[in-house]
């Protein structure tokens, strides 16, 4: 059961993380996959969760 609550902090994680480097690399295209990767990181354990 434990380990489910890692599993939504971590998802919790990835898309503030996401967010947060999307504040910080707007206008920059070459930063902008930087948001994308959390974000995908943090759906794949969120249909893990599921």
């Amino acid at each position: 059961m434990l380990e489910n609550f890692y599993l939504v902090c971590a998802v919790m994680g990835f898309f503030s993380l996401g967010a947060i480097l999307g504040l910080f690399s707007r206008g920059k295209q070459q930063h902008v996959y930087l948001t994308y990767i959390p974000s995908i990181i943090g759906s794949f354990l969120a249909i893990i969760l599921s």
